[in-house]
């Protein structure tokens, strides 16, 4: 990200009340956006990434990153997770199936591992949780559109709500990006859903995640993410409180 979003979102966390966070669990860590949320995560003092990915050859990757890791399996036993948090100031779940593997696997990591995180986080005492999850996740006519990813809409949808409504004491934000891209972040914004379907860089939804992350503001929101032209920390700071809160439509 150019300098001009890293130093906005410093600012922003730095003008907010709560203490700097150290320890922050990237959950899915080897995601292509969960790389770009590690990479600024370890560029940015206030902050130490602390990776929780499944495979064992990925380590090697976040020591040449100089990037601490645990090796685990969000499918496992709550504990797996919860060892991982010790410390940790925040957990952000970054982790997916993408409607690979059957609908066991999707529901096994989906839904059922991104409950388990927050029980876990809960339980280790983390209060700060951000939930990446998936654009219109609570309308079902977006389900229906796309019949290959409806069981992995419906998972994050219900892993939305129970966040939201079981686990609303945590200070959680759900980000929701739309298509996603590699190309590189504008560091800009709309959280306004679009009528076509542009794709999102996945380096903008890391930003998105930074900016919010020590930042109150972003407490208890649900916020789209999609190519606009707003700046990242402006933007999510602007949405209202519970939007995109509704039950699913349709």
């Amino acid at each position: 990200s150019s300098p001009t979003v890293a130093t906005h979102c410093f600012a922003v966390r730095a003008n907010s009340k709560i203490s700097m966070a150290s320890k922050v669990l990237v959950i899915g860590a080897y995601g292509r956006v969960a790389q770009h949320i590690v990479r600024k995560l370890k560029a940015d003092p206030a902050f130490e990434p602390v990776a929780f990915f499944r495979n064992p050859d990925h380590k090697a990757f976040f020591d040449e990153l100089g990037v601490n890791s645990v090796v685990g399996d969000v499918t496992a036993k709550k504990e797996v997770l919860q060892d991982a948090m010790a410390g940790c100031s925040a957990v952000i779940w970054s982790a997916g199936n993408g409607g690979k593997g059957g609908s066991d696997m999707t529901i096994g990591i989906d839904l059922d591992g991104a409950v388990k995180s927050m029980e876990a986080a809960y339980e280790a005492g983390v209060k700060r949780y951000i939930m990446v999850s998936a654009t219109q996740a609570d309308d079902r006519s977006v389900w229906e559109s796309l019949p290959d990813l409806k069981t992995y809409y419906m998972c994050k949808h219900y892993a939305d709500t129970t966040l939201r409504h079981k686990f609303g004491m945590l200070d959680y934000t759900i980000l929701r990006p739309g298509p996603l891209s590699d190309g590189h972040g504008t560091g800009k914004v709309s959280t306004a859903v679009p009528k076509d379907s542009p794709s999102i860089s996945r380096e903008d939804v890391a930003t998105a995640v930074l900016c919010c992350l020590n930042d109150q503001a972003t407490f208890g929101k649900t916020i789209e993410l999609h190519p606009g032209d707003v700046a990242i920390a402006e933007a999510v700071q602007n949405v209202e409180s519970g939007s995109a809160k509704c039950p699913a439509s349709n």
